[in-house]
């Protein structure tokens, strides 16, 4: 058997995750600053003293996350880059490589042989279910919590083998800035009791002083959280958590974790990896380490069970790579054909997600040209810094066909965005949402029922959206898929909603506010009879 962690194979290995690296930071280049980017690069400008106290939705006291670690992240990036967001995506792809490189380390520490810990850094680097946490800055979230969380658990691991108070203190730091980057983090003792059970140390007296180093840490966090945030809970989300629900999303997670463009490749992924676990004859220290993966995947998914987005399956991802590594590099045939087989299999489901991670990357790119055509249309309006500006057909967030879903563009980051690109804070009204499934923009046709009466009628590349948790019940309902008719009412007028593509806009406009509409690539402007000219 040749050794995987051989000189020649780890540059070799070194080499195509160089490349594979470079080729994201070309992707990422022409990424703009996109929807939650803006508001949170913008925060930067107030400096270390206002991150440390406000919550990641911006609004001291007033709930939210407490994500302090990530938002420093940000900050000593804007110190040298301000709003360029060329340096902030190669921060983020930094970050990406860096965890890839802690999941072939815990891999070597886990499992034997280099083979499994070279396939789970690939397939962990190249899951395409990883493309917000790249190609969006604030996706940086789940990757900074990651980057710490995984590291706590190699230090802890090296504190069970050769206690010292530095490496526990260490392990303890990194637990603490985990925390203190994204809730995900709450898993990390269950996790870490995990690995002490996986290898049959759990009841060494260094097992129990890293417990109680990471307990420590999480109960810092809590206590800062529970002083910025004035409570544990706030800014938690209500979820519907039946049993029912849990094990679906279990199961969509499982699904997810894997997908491409074809929604349920996660499954044939999984389904292959059972065939090769039975065609190599099922042995039972590999059945033993996969389980033990299998428990710490479901562990580190719990902080986020009855609420799955693909973003919150990066931490997850880690170990669910590791244990799909695990059984592929078990299977070990004795003719050399049947091995290149394995092999040639295996790189074509890496390569496979390599090349949709890059499609993806490239929409991400298409998506950044709209929303820059659209902020420099906006631009001159909002300079007029005089009355309101009405926003018509806001784009929320793309999905163009073949995609693996949405990319957010201003769901709530127009305002921001005009105050950054202007320097000036015009106040600016989103009227509607909409979300776009053409990365040319929508068509529309407009009629005009009254003097700011208009109807609204999506002919192609888009349908309506809302945002905001009260809108979102209203037009959506339990379902939470479908727009149903509703109106949403607002202190400046109505948004009389029809259906999907069909909307009535009643505005109650001043002397000096000005009303525009995304429609066919570019702002048109409305004129309301009020407007002075």
């Amino acid at each position: 058997m040749r050794d995987h962690g051989s000189i020649g194979w780890i540059c070799t290995g070194g080499v195509v995750f160089g490349l594979a690296a470079l080729l994201l930071v070309w992707l990422s280049s022409d990424v703009s600053l996109l929807d939650d980017d803006w508001g949170h690069v913008r925060l930067c400008e107030e400096g270390p003293g206002s991150i440390l106290t406000t919550s990641w939705t911006g609004l001291a006291g007033a709930g939210g996350y407490y994500r302090p670690v990530v938002a420093l992240t940000l900050y000593g990036t804007f110190l040298l880059a301000e709003y360029d967001p060329l340096p902030h995506h190669v921060v983020n792809v930094l970050i990406h490589c860096f965890c890839g490189i802690l999941v072939y380390l815990l891999a070597r520490r886990l499992l034997n042989g280099a083979l499994a810990a070279w396939t789970a850094l690939f397939l962990f680097f190249a899951l395409p279910v990883h493309v917000d946490t790249i190609f969006w800055i604030v996706g940086r979230t789940d990757s900074v919590c990651a980057l710490f969380y995984l590291s706590a658990l190699l230090l802890f691991l090296a504190y069970r083998e050769r206690p010292s108070p530095g490496l526990l203190a260490s392990a303890g730091l990194c637990s603490l800035l985990a925390f203190l980057s994204k809730e995900m983090a709450l898993s990390l003792p269950v996790v870490l009791l995990i690995l002490f059970r996986h290898d049959r140390t759990v009841r060494s007296a260094a097992a129990r002083r890293a417990l109680v180093c990471c307990a420590t840490a999480m109960g810092i966090y809590l206590c800062a959280r529970w002083i910025v945030l004035g409570g544990i809970l706030s800014g938690i989300p209500d979820r519907n958590l039946t049993p029912l629900g849990l094990g679906l999303d279990v199961l969509k997670s499982g699904a997810k974790m894997g997908m491409t463009d074809f929604r349920l490749f996660g499954a044939v992924l999984l389904a292959a990896t059972a065939v090769v676990f039975w065609l190599s004859g099922r042995p039972r220290e590999v059945l033993r380490d996969t389980l033990y993966l299998g428990g710490m995947t479901l562990a580190s998914l719990v902080p986020v069970l009855g609420r799955i987005h693909r973003w919150y399956l990066y931490l997850p991802s880690v170990f669910f790579c590791i244990a799909v590594a695990n059984v592929w590099a078990a299977w070990q045939p004795d003719r050399r054909a049947v091995l290149g087989c394995r092999n040639l299999l295996l790189a074509m489901f890496i390569g496979y997600y390599g090349l949709v991670l890059a499609r993806e990357g490239w929409f991400w790119r298409e998506a950044s040209v709209l929303s820059e055509n659209v902020l420099n249309s906006l631009a001159p309006l909002a300079k007029e810094n005089r009355g309101s500006l009405y926003v018509l057909n806001v784009p929320s967030a793309l999905s163009p066909p073949g995609s693996l879903g949405e990319i957010p563009l201003y769901a709530f980051g127009l305002s921001n965005a005009l105050a950054v690109r202007t320097g000036v804070e015009t106040p600016v009204v989103a009227v509607n949402h909409c979300w776009l499934t053409d990365p040319g923009g929508i068509e529309t046709e407009i009629a005009r029922l009254g003097p700011t009466h208009w109807r609204i009628d999506i002919r192609n590349g888009g349908y309506f959206s809302a945002h905001g948790q009260a809108d979102a019940r209203l037009l959506y309902g339990a379902n939470g898929r479908h727009l149903r008719p509703g109106v949403i009412r607002k202190p400046w007028g109505e948004s009389r909603f029809h259906g999907p593509g069909q909307a009535e806009i009643v505005l109650e406009t001043g002397p000096h506010d000005r009303v525009v509409i995304l429609d066919r690539s570019g702002i048109r402007k409305l004129h309301a009879r009020n407007e002075r000219r």
